[in-house]
């Protein structure tokens, strides 16, 4: 059966959440109707599985309306219609709850509207306070203190408030400054999808304005948030100057602080691209500026959400150290964010990255044990695990195993809906590949050194060259060279 939307929305919220919105329910000044009240708590009791027979129309029915014997279907329609709304209400109230800075513009506007001079010029002058120590500094503070200050200068005008002295010439600076760094922000949003997505836009309109920030005298480039978004226009638009990725992460080691954590973090990413993007231009030092980049968004808690790391995560950074050989730090991470994985994956990402640490150590039996040992519950796990197993099969030349492998890692592949169409195929490719170097490394072990066998490792990198996406590809190649040293074949 498929939930209310309302019932649906309200099984995503936290314990905390969950009783926050009750209160918000309970108050008469937010909601006069009992019956919203009633349902709330009946799904407190409930929360978080409802069950199916709990939420169908009948079994709300006699908690809306109880000692009622005739069910109506359109009256639960109409109050989970009303309590939707009472829920829409709660989320915009929780926003602004949050948002210091849009509820004192709030409250100067309605003081200004209702004429009560002296308390706006207290609330300003308090509000300008705060201002001054605010730690955030993007281009929302300077759309806000515009607002604030052109607020003012209109009360001031009518002589309800002090004149503001400069008052007019602080709201255009305000103005400028997020006017300017909104524009870099999506200026570098849309060149990095034209790289992603082929799109096109307006390559002209974007070096007009691009042009005045070349001139080291502007007078707005030294400001955090404008120069920060400069240097990523750079890095992505001129990125053989390697000179700007450098001075992008010492800007955000500078000032990533005064930004809230989403817009730090996406700052973030572009620098990480950008070492993406030299990795596959074969820059492979830039796998340690990934990990630098890692270690400093752990140290600034900005990959964590209420406290947790999501797996995705704690597998990437993993993998990084693992490709850097930062052994030691990895197996420190790994045991101290651990605790930080949220509970439903914990056991399978700690299990699957724990085992990926000891395969790169050659610890082969011990990767082995923790991933035969193991159940795991996502697909994404489940095929990594296969893939490791896979390659320590292949690397112990351990021919029985591995045959019972390639077999049921196919059958799992087959059968398992929940894989996504790319991953499918790159591991069946992975699979085809690495049966053709298997069938032909054991003709080598049977046989010796033959010249068909050199003929045959050339037509496999030739069909590896013309494939796509191949999982682990980089993996097959370093087999396939290891081979090519073993029968004395030139790469």
């Amino acid at each position: 059966m498929k939930q209310p939307r309302v019932i649906h929305l309200i099984s995503q919220l936290s314990v905390g959440d969950l009783r926050r919105f009750e209160s918000f329910v309970a108050s008469p000044y937010f909601n006069q109707n009992q019956r919203s009240l009633w349902l709330v708590k009946y799904l407190i009791q409930v929360h978080p599985d409802f069950p199916e027979e709990t939420i169908e129309k009948p079994a709300l029915f006699e908690v809306l309306f109880p000692g009622e014997e005739s069910f109506k279907a359109q009256a639960v329609h109409d109050q989970l219609s009303q309590l939707m709304r009472l829920f829409e209400r709660f989320l915009a109230h929780e926003s602004f709850q949050q948002d210091d800075r849009h509820q004192a513009q709030h409250l100067m506007e309605e003081l200004s509207r209702r004429r009560m001079k002296d308390h706006f010029q207290r609330v300003w002058d308090q509000h300008q306070e705060r201002q001054s120590k605010a730690s955030i500094r993007n281009g929302g503070h300077h759309l806000h203190q515009y607002q604030a200050i052109a607020l003012a200068d209109q009360v001031a005008g009518q002589g309800q408030a002090r004149q503001i002295k400069g008052s007019l010439p602080q709201a255009v600076h305000h103005l400028d400054v997020f006017f300017l760094a909104t524009r870099l922000r999506l200026v570098c949003e849309m060149v990095n999808r034209k790289y992603l997505t082929n799109s096109d836009f307006q390559t002209q309109l974007v070096e007009q304005f691009i042009l005045p920030l070349k001139d080291d005298q502007h007078p707005y480039r030294e400001l955090p948030v404008i120069s920060i978004y400069y240097r990523i226009y750079l890095c992505l638009t001129e990125p053989e100057a390697e000179t700007h990725f450098e001075s992008l992460v010492k800007l955000l080691h500078e000032h990533a602080d005064i930004f809230p954590r989403s817009e730090a973090y996406s700052m973030y990413a572009y620098a990480q691209n950008y070492c993406i993007r030299q990795i596959n231009r074969g820059e492979s030092r830039y796998l340690h500026e990934i990990l630098q980049l890692y270690k400093q968004l752990l140290a600034n808690e900005l990959l964590l959400d209420q406290g947790m790391i999501a797996h995705e995560h704690y597998k990437n950074i993993t993998t990084v150290g693992l490709r850097t050989k930062a052994f030691d730090w990895v197996l420190e991470f790994l045991e101290q964010y651990r605790s930080r994985l949220h509970p439903d994956i914990r056991e399978n990402a700690y299990t699957y990255n724990l085992a990926a640490y000891h395969y790169e150590r050659q610890q082969y039996r011990e990767a082995m044990k923790l991933l035969n040992h193991v159940t795991f519950t996502d697909v994404f796990y489940h095929l990594s695990a296969k893939s490791i197993l896979l390659k320590i099969y292949f690397e112990l030349r351990d021919d029985d195993s591995l045959s019972y492998h390639f077999q049921a890692f196919e059958a799992f592949i087959k059968r398992n809906k929940q894989i996504p169409g790319y991953h499918t195929q790159t591991h069946r490719n992975l699979l085809r590949f690495a049966k053709k170097l298997w069938r032909i490394r054991r003709k080598q072990d049977k046989y010796g050194p033959e010249a068909d066998l050199s003929r045959r490792l050339a037509d496999l990198e030739d069909a590896m060259n013309e494939t796509r996406a191949i999982a682990n590809s980089s993996w097959l190649r370093a087999e396939i060279s290891r081979l090519k040293a073993e029968l004395n074949v030139e790469n």
